[in-house]
This record gives C-alpha cells, sequence and structure tokens, in this order.
C-alpha cells in the first residue's frame, strides 16, 4: 500500500470499527473476570 492513497475508511467505518474495538476488549476482560472468579487459585 502506497501512502499516498487516500484513507479507505470513511466515518461510518471508523465508528464501527471503533466500537467492534471496544466491544472486543470489553468481552475479553469480562471473559478474563469470569475465568478467574471461576477458576480455583493455585499458589501463594
Amino acid at each position: 500500500m502506497s501512502a499516498a492513497a487516500p484513507p479507505v475508511m470513511t466515518g461510518r467505518q471508523r465508528i464501527i470499527g471503533f466500537a467492534l474495538c471496544i466491544a472486543t476488549i470489553l468481552l475479553a476482560v469480562l471473559d478474563t473476570n469470569i475465568v478467574s472468579s471461576a477458576t480455583v487459585p493455585i499458589g501463594p
């Protein structure tokens, strides 16, 4: 891809991509919280 190419993403696509990124991060955080609370702590 050349640097002179115009931006491909429009405003709507950028908002959708940003929302998907936030949703993915939230799901990942919730998933780690559920897993960490469900597993029995091993070690000190």
